[in-house]
């Protein structure tokens, strides 16, 4: 265990309505354990009008999703990640106080598209080329009236993947060192990180916790410069609204064809864009089971949120983003200040990628899926998934 692991929440109320935005140091968050985490903060008296629950997707840490048994969740270990919410929900709850709240931005040059530059195989640099990223660090910053008590939320966009030659391990990446760093500023009592539309985007330095205390050093420098420039909210309030993204599937196989596959996988061949072995033969199974329970539907409801708070807005979106995406929601509904958190409440979507790279392949498009689930989505995903975002945002704008 290089560094703890942390759930931190963030409480907004007026009047009579909560919202509370809780982020897990987490490799995903699926509607499972949405749900499990909504019952329990029910069960301990802290039902709240608006959840959302966001990963940061470090890579050193639990999935939840099991990936065809590659990266199993023990029980235990879910029960750590329900008690521990519970407790950070409570603490942020209890926390609330009349607030200010502003707005602020800043350039971090840490993150680079990895569609379009390379991989970590051939990219170790800071100085290296970008391609198509958010360059953004953006940040709410939440100062309590009257203490000197101050709480930033943090929106930036880069895979976590500094600690990458180092594993099995434990680290809560470049995001946790991001936090740790804020916190030792005098007056900061909590910081949040939300991670950005990252699925095309990774971090630029790997190797071990010496890049992820410097992009963590980095990004807190931004985050502060953000912070410390950060323009008051002159409205007030708060409103909520909440989506169901309907995202297609493409055309699955028929039961005939899913046995064939199993027949391959089970005798070690290999199996199209899932490869052999135990998880081909764990896909194969499971193709195979859901198939014959019938009634697939042709397409998967993923959760879409949005919040404002003052003049700010944030939208949670499910699973593995690309910025594209991202950047189409941002400039169609001309909202100013919007921090976009992608990872959100139902990333058993896996990656959402533009309708562009579908004929481009790789591995967000043919492998991927086939890790998280069983199914591809289709090309039109991108479109719903902006128009849902836009309707979510549009929805709580003044």
């Amino acid at each position: 265990i290089k560094d703890p692991l942390f759930a931190r929440a963030t409480a907004f109320c007026a009047g009579e309505k909560t919202a509370v935005w809780l982020t897990l140091d987490l490799l995903c968050v699926d509607s499972i354990l949405r749900t499990r985490i909504s019952k329990a903060l029910v069960s301990a008296g802290l039902g709240v009008d608006s959840l959302t629950v966001c990963a940061t997707h470090t890579h050193t840490a639990p999935s939840v999703i099991s990936f065809h048994s590659r990266y199993p969740t023990h029980e235990e270990t879910f029960r750590g990640i329900v008690s521990g919410t519970v407790a950070a929900v409570s603490q942020a709850i209890e926390s609330v106080a009349p607030s200010e709240i502003a707005y602020g931005e800043a350039p971090v040059a840490i993150n680079v598209n990895r569609r379009e530059i390379g991989r970590m195989r051939d990219v170790n640099d800071l100085t290296a080329p970008t391609g198509l990223v958010d360059p953004l660090a953006r940040v709410l910053r939440l100062s309590h009236v009257g203490t000197g008590h101050t709480g930033l939320l943090v929106n930036y966009t880069a895979h976590p993947l500094t600690m990458a030659k180092d594993v099995p391990l434990i680290s809560a990446d470049f995001p946790g060192q991001t936090v740790r760093k804020l916190l030792e500023r005098d007056g900061v009592v909590h910081a949040q990180f939300l991670q950005g539309c990252a699925g095309n985007i990774n971090v630029k330095i790997s190797g071990d916790e010496r890049e992820a205390d410097l992009a963590g050093a980095l990004l807190a420098e931004g985050a502060l410069t953000a912070a410390d420039s950060a323009n008051p909210s002159e409205g007030t309030g708060l409103n909520m609204s909440s989506h169901m993204a309907r995202l297609p599937w493409a055309r699955f196989p028929t039961l005939e064809e899913a046995q064939d596959l199993r027949g391959k996988a089970r005798a070690g061949e290999p199996v199209p864009d899932v490869g052999r072995g135990d998880i081909a033969v764990d896909w194969a199974d499971a193709l195979c089971q859901r198939l014959e329970a019938g009634g697939v539907p042709p397409y998967i409801d993923t959760l879409v949120q949005a919040v404002r708070v003052g003049d700010a807005t944030l939208l949670a979106l499910p699973g593995e983003v690309f910025v594209e995406i991202g950047q189409q929601i941002r400039e169609q509904t001309g909202a100013e200040q919007l921090l976009i958190a992608a990872y959100a409440n139902a990333d058993e979507v896996g990656y959402v990628p533009t309708a562009s790279a579908f004929p481009e392949g790789g591995y967000e498009v043919d492998i991927a899926p086939y890790y998280y689930g069983l199914f591809k989505l289709t090309p039109e995903c991108e479109r719903v998934l902006v128009r849902t975002g836009i309707t979510c945002v549009r929805d709580v704008l003044p």
